[in-house]
């Protein structure tokens, strides 16, 4: 029996965690050490890599959550 409910507060819950967890942790990581914690995300990257890798976590999210949605109805 599952007691976990995948609806629309789930999922913006989950997307921002992601983007509080990049302005907030990562950002300022990188800021204050000049390590890029993932090679993808540096500076060497063009900035669409670098934008599509963030939205492409949003998306994963996304599509985990209409997943949820459906095996728990």
């Amino acid at each position: 029996m599952c007691y976990y409910e995948f609806n629309d507060n789930t999922y913006w819950y989950s997307a921002l965690w992601i983007n509080v967890w990049f302005m907030f942790v990562y950002i300022p990581w990188v800021y204050n050490t000049g390590d890029y914690l993932y090679s993808i995300l540096d500076e060497n990257s063009p900035l669409m890599v670098r934008g599509g890798v963030i939205i492409s976590s949003l998306l994963i999210v996304f599509i985990a959550n209409q997943i949820g949605t459906f095996i728990h109805e």
